[in-house]
């Protein structure tokens, strides 16, 4: 069981620290690192939702950018931080926040096309984005097991995912959708064993392993309905940052010193305070979606990192 190296591009390699964060992926798997970096930063943009608070994070971005170059480790932190400034401030341009506020110009309104508060449309969204990621890691493992014929039974995982969500967006009378998801579950079936068909042991248990990965229709089902917490906390954060503007903009009304100063205080703190919890739920749940998620489709087996031999210097003390 050899060690397992991780070796990716500039842009790729800030993913690796992600990876190494949960488990080291198998010698024999794929490497996850630029995969799972850019669909944690996308996670992160969507719980965080806020055009305003992506310039906070390229200020912090910036002003760390050159205490953190003395290490590779820091290195890639930047990059890392540079890829999440970018999907939070496009994401949140495509949301229409600003600090909870509308957007201040015309042409910024032109391009809110993503409703926060519209439940059907997110929700439609998140579980669409799960199965997106499903698929992906189902596309990988078929290519990774190529030449076997078990190599099908992702290309039914596939279909399946691709049918019924088709079927809960555009409705249950689709035939193409109904006519995918069969299809999807008689390639599970016929293709989830390994098993020559020779022999009287192998063609008996054939269907039974079949059966048996037929069962993980709930485990797809899920997956993607996991998906929802980013609706869930996007709104949250949105719903947080319309509140305290509220109360400062009520507390300011007040036309006194007060009232002012309270206003601010309030403003400054919640902000803050919003920020902070929606760098919390971006950490916790952009990896959680991506290492139970989309790690139980994409990967098997669990790897132990490369170490290479060095010399160390043995220093005797002299008193």
């Amino acid at each position: 069981n050899p060690p397992t190296l991780l070796a990716n591009s500039m842009l790729g390699a800030p993913g690796e620290e992600l990876v190494k964060f949960y488990q080291m992926p198998s010698y024999r798997m794929w490497d996850p690192s630029t995969v799972m970096f850019f669909s944690f930063a996308f996670f992160f943009a969507m719980i965080m939702s806020d055009f305003g608070y992506g310039v906070l994070m390229s200020l912090i971005s910036i002003a760390t950018w050159k205490k953190l170059r003395t290490s590779e480790l820091g290195r890639r932190m930047r990059r890392m931080l540079m890829v999440l400034s970018g999907s939070w401030l496009v994401y949140g341009v495509l949301c229409g926040s600003y600090f909870g506020y509308e957007a201040p110009l015309p042409g910024l309104q032109k391009l809110d096309i993503i409703d926060v508060e519209n439940f059907d449309s997110m929700i439609r969204l998140s579980v669409g984005i799960g199965a997106l990621h499903i698929i992906l890691a189902n596309i990988i493992r078929f290519m990774q097991a190529l030449p076997r014929w078990s190599a099908l039974s992702f290309v039914g995982w596939i279909l399946m995912v691709s049918g019924g969500y088709s079927l809960y967006a555009l409705g249950q009378d689709v035939k193409w959708a109904q006519g995918l998801l069969v299809v999807g579950l008689g390639t599970v079936f016929l293709f989830s064993s390994d098993r020559p068909l020779k022999g009287i042991k192998n063609i008996l248990l054939r269907p039974l392993e079949g059966l048996l990965g037929l069962t993980n229709i709930t485990k797809a089902f899920g997956d993607c309905l996991s998906y929802i917490r980013l609706f869930a906390l996007g709104l949250s954060s949105a719903l947080l940052a319309t509140s305290f503007n509220t109360m400062a903009e009520q507390a300011m009304d007040t036309q006194t010193i007060f009232g002012i100063g309270l206003g601010v205080v309030v403003l400054v703190f919640g902000h803050i305070l919003n920020l902070v919890l929606g760098i919390i739920g971006g950490l916790v749940h952009g990896l959680r979606l991506n290492f139970i998620e989309f790690s139980n489709w994409g990967l098997s087996g669990e790897g132990y990192p490369f170490k290479p031999f060095e010399l160390k210097e043995k220093r005797k003390w002299k008193i």
